[in-house]
């Protein structure tokens, strides 16, 4: 049990920004519903069930497969991005199928991670310009920020890895 307490710890950052994403990525696609559940209006009762269902997700993707930790940030941005699609575009049609909008916020999901790990290359080029070599530094202090990078060095956080993640997951990842 201590365990888990502390892993939710050094997840805590992670879970806090990922659960705010989801919550406003709920209230932004059904905004547009004028009704109340539980007397609280739909959307916030909507954004509220994304939230509380990212964060247990989140819980236990980071514990049970913690070499994909990166899939919860990007999946969060993914989703904002998708529901401010769906709102601008008005295309409400995508967001009621649940198959559709699913592949479209994890097929975004890579895209993101994709896209970090190209600038990360370009970054590390001769012939990289400064502006992107400073803007790739501070995505990479944001992200070990979010990551607990300081505090899981200090740590001796030695938790086993899950028998799945080993099967599933290369150590590419």
């Amino acid at each position: 049990m201590n365990d888990f307490l502390q892993h939710i710890h050094l997840e805590r950052r992670r879970l806090i920004i990922a659960g705010y994403l989801a919550y406003f990525a709920g209230f932004i696609l059904h905004a547009h519903l004028i009704m109340t559940v539980f007397g609280l209006p739909f959307p916030v009762f909507t954004g509220l069930v994304y939230l509380g269902s990212v964060v247990l997700a989140g819980v236990v993707t980071t514990y049970f497969l913690p070499k994909i930790r990166w899939l919860i940030d990007c999946i969060a941005v993914s989703r904002l991005c998708f529901a401010f699609c769906i709102v601008g575009l008005q295309g409400q049609e995508f967001a009621a199928s649940p198959m559709l909008s699913a592949l479209i916020v994890v097929g975004g999901a890579i895209f993101i991670h994709r896209l970090g790990g190209q600038l990360i290359k370009i970054s590390q080029s001769t012939s990289s310009q400064g502006s992107v070599f400073g803007l790739v530094e501070r995505v990479r202090i944001i992200l070990d920020w979010i990551d607990n990078k300081a505090e899981r060095d200090v740590r001796t956080y030695a938790r086993k890895p899950s028998p799945l993640s080993a099967t599933l997951w290369p150590k590419a990842l």
